[in-house]
């Protein structure tokens, strides 16, 4: 037990900065750990595959706050996310995740 406690703190110091360790209780970031299960999930941040500068795939967001066809803003738990680019289309999008295509210049979080 004291070897996985061990374990679990040198995970919480390699991945996360000191302000995320503020932000996600150690409870959080241990129990993800010991199940085997990814941090952001249970830390409800936005998980954001790409492929090349084409398709965005986001999940864990909260909804659409604007969408036009060079720039989406989808609100986020923890921050808001803003795709810029052109042509932007949103082909899929249901309560787990939304995908974008279009030319995908630049992903801002604030």
């Amino acid at each position: 037990m004291k070897q996985h406690k061990k374990f679990v703190q040198n995970q919480v110091q390699t991945h996360f900065s000191q302000k995320e360790k503020k932000k996600y209780p150690f409870l959080k970031i241990a129990l993800a750990t010991f199940l085997q299960v990814p941090d952001e999930t249970l830390a409800a941040l936005p998980v954001f595959y790409g492929v090349g500068r084409h398709r965005l795939r986001v999940e864990n967001y909260s909804s659409v706050q604007s969408y036009q066809e060079e720039k989406i803003v989808l609100l986020c738990s923890k921050m808001v996310v803003t795709i810029v680019g052109k042509k932007l289309q949103i082909t899929c999008i249901n309560e787990d995740e939304v995908v974008i295509e279009g030319v995908i210049r630049k992903i801002e979080y604030q």
